[in-house]
């Protein structure tokens, strides 16, 4: 009966929390978070109500360990509406890209490449950090960021759009390497040659 009354308390606190919002609140994400991991039917109920209601990734990711794999469907249908809902221009994402490519491998490809669409700076930048420690896909996906020059904000040293694409393509194979330090006459010629291996690799079966 004890575990019972704190199921429902905990019930009630998730039901306070306004999940349907884009902008989570980094304490309530620490909350749902430490919740997730309860046991209690109801509470894991109401887990799985955030993770097919919110808008935020944040939420989604801090209640999706409660979810049961039975319920995979649904969770690549939040995770694409979320995904969907984003800003153009938006640095979010990331965790939910990375929880498709785990989780749905076979899905992964069409994801990222509508993820891609809106053609930003900032979903280019989000998708190179996500294929960053050389995933296979990055070959086919990153490649045509290779002609991109758009600069990009928020870095120690000049980065463009290209360079971070390089770089994340490179860790695929020790045959080749990428440096953001490099001149940019060193980096363009580089760019070249990821560009002729990212042509011979061929899109992934």
């Amino acid at each position: 009966l004890a575990s019972r009354g704190y199921g429902d308390f905990l019930v009630e606190q998730l039901k306070g929390i306004d999940t349907k919002v884009v902008d989570a609140e980094p304490l309530y994400v620490e909350y749902i978070q430490a919740i997730s991991a309860s046991r209690e039917p109801a509470v894991r109920d109401q887990l799985f109500e955030i993770v097919k209601t919110t808008r935020s990734d944040a939420y989604f990711m801090a209640a999706l360990p409660a979810v049961d794999r039975k319920h995979d469907a649904v969770v690549l249908e939040s995770a694409r509406r979320i995904l969907a809902g984003l800003p153009e221009d938006t640095d979010c994402g990331a965790l939910l890209l990375e929880m498709i490519g785990e989780r749905f491998p076979a899905e992964a490809r069409a994801v990222y490449k509508s993820f891609l669409a809106a053609g930003s700076a900032g979903r280019a930048e989000t998708m190179c950090r996500v294929l960053w420690y050389g995933d296979p896909l990055s070959k086919e996906i990153l490649a045509p960021l290779l002609d991109d020059k758009r600069p990009l904000p928020g870095f120690i040293v000049p980065m463009r759009v290209c360079d971070r694409a390089a770089q994340a393509i490179s860790h695929t194979s020790e045959s080749i390497s990428f440096d953001s330090e490099w001149s940019p006459a060193r980096k363009d010629r580089q760019i070249e040659r990821i560009k002729q291996y990212c042509r011979e690799a061929g899109p992934r079966p």
